[in-house]
């Protein structure tokens, strides 16, 4: 008798403590977490060569995360100021969301940040356009290059650009259709038996209980096998492929060769993911093109700005995994150097 109301009051534990769980995660996810949100409606417009472009002279707020940011699209289709011939050697930067500066004022960007370092004697053209893959960012190069005349091409590298949907060749919406401005996020289900709402809350706040033994045991002590098994996103797998990482690298081999083209210097800088800077961790995606770019027949000149981030770095915005602020001034001042050292006479 004894022993069956033992196990009457350990299932009710176990049925209250379930419940009280699912009960917290439909809070959390339906007013703790913030939702992706989505651009808004005219930044976007069909672009016959990538897909997608941004239209031109658009002015609107975007909201990604909870986090609202202005955006203003200069005459030529890039998140910058106007682009004029004044002189300047020029230097044209080109990527994906962290050189279109999601969640950021454009003045705290990357590109603002760079321009800012490297002085007035060097303007920096910010072609970085947010959900471009290493396709579009090589059809960019084409397009803009031979016109602008940059001496220096400068590509920045983000840790996910080896994805299958970035390393799709894109078509344009057809003209009954309207271009996405952004996928929308589902958000997490109110009875969601993953707790992943719960989950993503704890980890944003630092207080998940694997980052807590994390930290009593210091992030130095961490193996690179633990910080793989639970960090990497990169991983082989239906949304990484392998392949993608030996296309992206003939891509970005691609990219230099149109730089050259029009007379300019190429050169890449990797970014950090989230966990690179705070764990110090590597993406295996990213490690795999970097060993194809080294056995290619002619160099890429790179930068790693993941190399020297201090363990503990939190560089990214909350709930988003693109350079905050201060990821931006340390990818600008690690970059400002390199850059000088790659300004070659046309």
């Amino acid at each position: 008798m004894k022993r069956r109301v033992r196990v009457r009051r350990t299932v009710i534990v176990v049925l209250v403590a379930t419940l009280a769980l699912i009960g917290a995660n439909a809070v959390t996810g339906r007013f703790l977490v913030p939702q992706t949100g989505s651009y808004p409606i005219g930044l976007f417009i069909n672009d016959a060569a990538r897909g997608l472009a941004a239209a031109p002279h658009f002015s609107g707020m975007a909201t990604r995360a909870g986090v609202s940011f202005p955006v203003t699209i200069n005459n030529a289709g890039y998140r910058d100021a106007e682009w004029v011939t004044d002189g300047r050697s020029r230097v044209l930067l080109v990527g994906s969301s962290a050189s279109f500066g999601v969640g950021l004022s454009r003045e705290a960007g990357i590109a603002a940040q760079l321009a800012q370092a490297l002085g007035p004697s060097i303007a920096v053209l910010n072609a970085g356009i947010y959900s471009y893959g290493p396709p579009q960012i090589l059809r960019t190069i084409e397009m803009e290059c031979p016109a602008l005349r940059p001496r220096l091409v400068l590509y920045l590298h983000e840790y996910k650009a080896t994805r299958r949907d970035f390393m799709a060749e894109r078509r344009p919406s057809p003209a009954s259709e309207t271009v996405s401005d952004a996928p929308e996020a589902v958000g997490p289900p109110d009875w969601d038996l993953s707790f992943r709402a719960l989950r993503a809350y704890l980890s944003g706040h630092g207080l998940h209980p694997r980052q807590l033994g994390e930290n009593l045991m210091g992030l130095a002590h961490l193996s690179p096998a633990y910080l793989q098994a639970h960090y990497a996103v990169t991983l082989p797998s239906a949304d990484f492929p392998i392949a993608t990482t030996e296309k992206a690298a003939s891509t970005i081999t691609g990219m230099r060769d149109a730089a050259t083209a029009c007379g300019a210097a190429f050169a890449m800088a990797v970014l950090a993911g989230p966990a690179e800077a705070y764990y110090g961790m590597r993406e295996p995606a990213t490690e795999l093109v970097l060993q194809h770019l080294a056995e290619a027949s002619r160099p890429v000149a790179i930068l790693d700005t993941r190399i020297g981030i201090p363990l503990g770095s939190r560089f990214s915005i909350a709930g988003l995994d693109y350079p905050n602020e201060a990821g931006a001034a340390w990818i600008a001042a690690n970059l400002a150097p390199f850059v000088k050292s790659r300004l070659v006479p046309q």
